[in-house]
């Protein structure tokens, strides 16, 4: 595997942002240190055309003004924490942000918003690492969280998120990429593709999409996408449970 370091521009605040380009066996994966987000993803279609099959910006500036966790690694916690807070050990905490708001992706302090520290850039893949201080947007413990990204000649690319902390805590990190199987340079929308969940079941979600607990069926309904449906005629139908979030969001 080879690596290729340049500097991707700066954010408005002028922190420089580098990026970093993976490429094995034909294929390459560019990876900035802002919000350690994938930004791009190169790999063939069945007649060996190469394309990005990631969706992403161009520029930082776009990332920067454009919040909407396009590629990048989300963190403290993803997904969404209802009331504003949480309760550990008996110890409530309250979270930036309003008053009994649910709190997406951790807020204004997330590590989609962090420059990640480069801890190994070589020939294994790449290692970013940020360190969050203790009570960084109201979460309790220090955390250092890393994101080794690699890439094989065989086009596979690895995400390893891992973390430690300093005092117990509550952690869910993920990357939140999206994806357009057509590539990048296809007018076809990402509606228009046939997916595929083994799933039998979602877990329902209630007014401010935190998820209830509750598992529902898919069978016979517009969820139901274990032996592959349509996503655009999936989204034509209608359920309550799509109705909260305006289409697939489960």
């Amino acid at each position: 595997m080879e690596l290729q370091r340049e500097v991707a521009g700066t954010l408005s605040d002028g922190r420089l942002v580098e990026s970093f380009t993976l490429r094995a066996g034909g294929y390459s994966a560019c990876i900035l240190t802002y919000g350690a987000t994938l930004q791009a993803y190169h790999t063939p279609d069945r007649q060996g055309h190469f394309d990005d099959i990631l969706l992403g910006f161009d520029t930082v500036a776009d990332y920067e003004t454009h919040r909407i966790y396009m590629g990048s690694t989300v963190g403290r916690y993803a997904n969404r924490i209802g009331g504003g807070g949480f309760t550990l050990d008996g110890q409530s905490y309250r979270l930036d942000g309003p008053e009994g708001a649910p709190v997406l992706h951790s807020g204004a302090a997330g590590f989609d918003r962090q420059i990640w520290q480069v801890e190994r850039a070589d020939t294994t893949g790449l290692t970013l690492r940020h360190d969050s201080p203790d009570g960084e947007g109201g979460f309790p413990g220090a955390v250092t969280a890393r994101a080794h990204f690699a890439l094989d000649d065989a086009g596979r690319l690895t995400i390893d998120l891992s973390a430690t902390t300093t005092s117990p805590t509550i952690i869910a990190m993920t990357s939140h990429a999206y994806y357009n199987l057509a590539g990048a340079s296809n007018d076809q929308p990402a509606t228009a593709m046939r997916m595929t969940i083994p799933a039998n079941a979602i877990t329902a979600i209630g007014a401010d999409m935190i998820p209830t607990g509750r598992l529902l069926p898919v069978a016979e309904t517009a969820f139901d996408f274990r032996h592959g449906a349509n996503v655009a005629q999936a989204l034509a139908q209608s359920h309550p449970q799509m109705a909260l979030c305006g289409g697939l969001d489960h």
